[in-house]
C-alpha cells in the first residue's frame, strides 16, 4: 500500500495543525493550501449528491462559526482541503467518526473545557483512508 503525494502531505500537515489545535486552539489556514492543492491537481472533485451535501455542510458550519465565538473556523478550513484530498461520502463518513469520537471524548472530559475538533478530524482521516485503502 502506497501513499500518495497529497495524501502524506495532508496527513503531516493534519498532524501539525491538531497539536496546534490542541496545544493553542489555533490552526494554520496557509499550510492547507499545499495539500488541497496537490489533491485537486491530481484529481478534481466529481459532482455528486455527496459532494453538495458536504459544500452545504460546509457553508452551515462557515455561518456558525462567524456567528458564534464557540466555534472556530479551523474546521471549516480543514473540511474544505479534504474535500480536494478525498471523495465526498468518505468525508461524511470521517466527519461522523470524528463527531462520534469528540462527543465521547466531550463526556469523558470535564466539560468546562473547550475541546479542539481538528485532532478528531485528524484522526478519523487516516483510520479511513488507511482501513478503506484510498492510501
Amino acid at each position: 500500500m502506497s501513499l500518495t503525494l497529497p495524501l502524506l502531505i495532508s496527513y503531516l500537515v493534519l498532524i501539525f495543525n491538531s497539536l496546534t489545535d490542541y496545544l493553542t486552539f489555533e490552526v494554520y489556514p496557509l499550510t492547507l493550501l499545499l495539500p488541497a492543492g496537490l489533491g485537486l491537481w491530481q484529481q478534481r472533485p466529481p459532482l455528486t449528491i455527496s459532494l453538495y451535501l458536504v459544500l452545504a455542510l460546509l457553508v452551515g458550519l462557515y455561518l456558525l462559526a462567524r456567528l458564534t465565538a464557540t466555534f472556530g473556523l479551523g474546521d471549516v478550513d480543514v473540511l474544505l482541503m479534504l474535500v480536494f484530498i478525498i471523495p465526498a461520502d468518505t468525508l461524511l463518513t470521517c466527519l461522523a467518526i470524528a463527531a462520534v469520537a469528540a462527543l465521547v471524548g466531550f463526556i469523558i472530559s470535564a466539560p468546562r473545557h473547550r475541546l479542539p475538533f481538528v485532532p478528531f478530524i485528524s484522526w478519523s482521516f487516516i483510520m479511513v483512508t488507511q482501513l478503506t485503502g484510498l492510501a
